[in-house]
């Protein structure tokens, strides 16, 4: 009989779709009353946060093999906003970047270039120190990483940028049969479905971000521990200990605990101090 732990991820890959389904056709149209209705919203904002989360695996070949299933099976987002292909490229540049958190070298920093800043808008500049808070991340930094994403990418593209014209193609095609459930569904609408599911998902994801990275001199530094509970652990799929995902990044989400507790010394000591006892502290 062949070990079951291979495959785990893929089982709550597919376990996340189902629920997903499961909360649109069967619980939204059951829950009528609206404050009953906010649990099954609640529980499709968890599910699409853990489902983001799995694409993070995906991106490193961890849902299954071969590569090409692992790609199209995550190719359809149910989070709808961000292309799987899109993500890929930028989060690949990110791990094999030296100056993390570096604006202009990093693809994923929230950081500002001196130059850059001094020529941004005032507006930008006052949304930028907000977002600098966890208040302000959690209400802001989803919607100016959008805005970052959708305008840079669409510049790109009229530019005549092919490669991300295929990644939006491939992203349209794929993510269709989403909005096609969604306009199925009996109890839900998109309007709906994207205030009340997607984008708590997105505040959600903005809790791990926030303190991802950090600049420092010494490159292990840049990356955070979080020791956290077990549904933080699970909604993030361990990327909590982001500092050994990063050193590791093939290192499958399920075996990251027991590494990290062997090595626990060792990595504080790694992570130069930028270690947390919960995303609350």
């Amino acid at each position: 009989m062949k070990p079951l732990k291979p495959y785990l991820t893929l089982i709550l890959f597919v376990a996340a779709l189902g629920l997903w389904a499961a909360l649109i056709f069967l619980a939204l149209p059951a829950l009528t009353p609206y404050h009953a209705q906010a649990l099954a919203y609640g529980g499709l904002a968890l599910v699409l946060t853990l489902h983001s989360s799995l694409t993070h695996e995906a991106v490193h070949g961890n849902i299954c093999k071969p590569r090409w299933l692992n790609d199209a099976l995550t190719r359809v987002n149910i989070g709808l906003f961000y292309p799987y292909d899109r993500y890929k490229t930028t989060h690949r540049q990110h791990h094999i970047c030296e100056a993390l958190g570096h604006p202009h070298d990093d693809p994923e920093s929230f950081y500002y270039a001196k130059a850059d800043w001094e020529k941004s808008p005032r507006p930008l500049q006052a949304m930028a120190r907000l977002q600098s808070t966890m208040a302000g991340r959690l209400a802001l930094g989803w919607l100016l990483g959008l805005w970052r994403l959708y305008v840079g990418d669409a510049r790109a593209i009229c530019r005549g940028d092919r490669v991300l014209a295929r990644q939006w193609a491939l992203h349209v095609l794929f993510t269709l049969p989403i909005f096609t459930v969604i306009w199925a569904a009996p109890a839900l609408s998109l309007g709906s479905y994207m205030a009340f599911a997607v984008l708590p998902s997105l505040m959600l994801l903005s809790v791990r971000s926030y303190i991802e990275h950090r600049v420092d001199d010494e490159a292990k530094g840049r990356s955070v521990i979080v020791e956290s509970n077990a549904f933080w652990r699970l909604l993030f799929l361990n990327n909590n200990f982001h500092a050994i995902h990063h050193e590791h990044p093939s290192l499958p989400w399920l075996d990251i605990p027991n590494h990290y507790k062997t090595h626990k010394l060792d990595w504080h000591q790694k992570a130069q101090g930028y270690v947390f006892s919960g995303y609350g502290a």
